[in-house]
């Protein structure tokens, strides 16, 4: 704790003029979110190869219900802090609200984990990969006050170093102990200690700032004004589940694995996204904030033609060299999905602009006209996910999630366009 407490301040003293910290921003941002992309990959590889296919079903499911939990240990607050350039709210406020939230978020999952028909490794399995992302989403507090001081590049680095170790431990302990559960543990031990240096360091850097103590009332506001962005984010990794719910339900723990594979490279596109938009956030949050209307419309429109032309490119590789690789990688017979993964990246796109706009009508603070819709979307899923799952099986599944994503981005869009006049 003391080693990575010692990273942080060392990071901290180094002073760069304005052009090389927006670099030094860019560079370990990009470094941090391609390792976090490519760390499902990697460990699913990793369970597939070495236990086998059942095992990595098991694996796709239990991570996919971790991260769809971590989106209620966040709450939707990441962008809102980051966004919060006239500090109206204090980094304790945030911490307190953080804490609370994980809390809610890990008794939850005792009851998804130990309260289904699941076998007891199965549960335990998803249980501890639950405490390692509620672990993560706490550690994601302590990163957004890096990037709201002008420093997402330490950030970036203890992203990327425990994300190096976290992988390390893992192939370590599964390979010679044949245990998913020992492997799991020993992530939730490493994200701990980051845990522990990243706390000893900020708590200490802000109690000297902030004298003015907590107020509840500034923690009930960040709630309600977190809530839509929640909502919004939990009902879209919930949409994005909803196939492998049903599935869980339905069918095999061979189907999980293979749409887990088939489904990969859309959660990349997703994660990969985000490094794009992530540094340039509090800038849009200042253009936004000086009227600039026709420079913050501009971006948006950069970013999403950045996301459409990863995911066309994709589509064009797709059956000649994504799925030949995914099938040497994990031992899956792919050649036949073929229809259904280009469905699904066309799903996947739309997704990962959807998010980037929700993320603009959080800046635009509209967020709140965006819940009643993401609820619908997320309910029309619920109701037919089991009838297309149950007669198309995956071609349904990815039927169902390119569908719903395709909606949601058409009515976010003319959402936030309905702001673009200059003030």
């Amino acid at each position: 704790m003391k080693f990575i407490s010692a990273i942080i301040k060392k990071e901290y003293e180094k002073e760069y003029r304005k052009e090389q910290q927006e670099r030094q921003n860019v560079i370990w941002n990009m470094a941090a979110s391609i390792l976090n992309s490519a760390q499902t990959v990697i460990l699913l590889f990793i369970v597939t190869r070495t236990l086998g296919v059942v095992e990595g079903g098991v694996f796709s499911f239990a991570f996919s219900t971790a991260n769809m939990l971590l989106y209620i240990g966040t709450y939707g607050v990441r962008n809102y802090q980051v966004t919060d350039v006239l500090k109206k709210h204090s980094f304790h406020e945030y911490y307190m609200l953080r804490i609370v939230t994980s809390t809610v978020m890990m008794i939850l999952s005792i009851f998804f984990s130990f309260c289904s028909d699941y076998t007891i490794e199965k549960s335990l399995v998803i249980f501890t990969l639950c405490l390692f992302k509620c672990l993560e989403g706490i550690e994601d507090l302590f990163f957004g006050e890096y990037q709201l001081e002008g420093r997402l590049d330490i950030a970036g680095k203890l992203w990327f170093l425990r994300l190096t170790a976290n992988i390390g431990i893992f192939f370590v302990l599964i390979y010679s102990t044949k245990s998913m559960l020992y492997a799991c543990g020993g992530m939730v031990f490493l994200s701990f200690l980051f845990i522990m240096g990243n706390r000893t360091y900020i708590q200490g850097k802000f109690q000297q700032k902030e004298k003015q103590g907590i107020s509840i009332s500034s923690i009930k506001t960040i709630l309600w004004n977190a809530t839509p962005i929640f909502l919004h984010s939990f009902l879209n990794i919930y949409i994005c589940n909803v196939p492998k719910y049903a599935i869980d339900r339905i069918l095999s723990e061979e189907y999980q694995a293979y749409y887990g594979v088939l489904f990969m490279p859309i959660f990349v596109i997703n994660l990969l996204s985000g490094f794009i938009y992530r540094p340039i956030l509090v800038e849009l949050a200042q253009v936004w904030n000086n009227q600039e209307r026709k420079k913050f419309f501009k971006k948006i429109y950069q970013q999403s033609i950045f996301i459409v032309i990863v995911t066309v490119f994709l589509c064009l590789c797709a059956t000649k060299i994504e799925l030949p690789i995914l099938s040497w990688m994990y031992r899956m017979e792919l050649a036949s999905y073929g229809k259904e993964y280009l469905i699904l990246l066309i799903g996947g796109g739309c997704s990962a602009i959807s998010y980037f706009i929700t993320t603009c009508i959080t800046i635009q603070r509209n967020q709140s006209k965006i819940m009643y819709i993401i609820i619908g979307i997320s309910l029309i899923g619920t109701v037919c996910s089991d009838t297309l799952v149950r007669n198309y099986e995956i071609l349904g599944a990815s039927i169902l999630y390119s569908g719903l994503m395709i909606l949601q981005m058409i009515i976010l869009f003319i959402i936030c366009q309905c702001y673009r006049k200059e003030k």
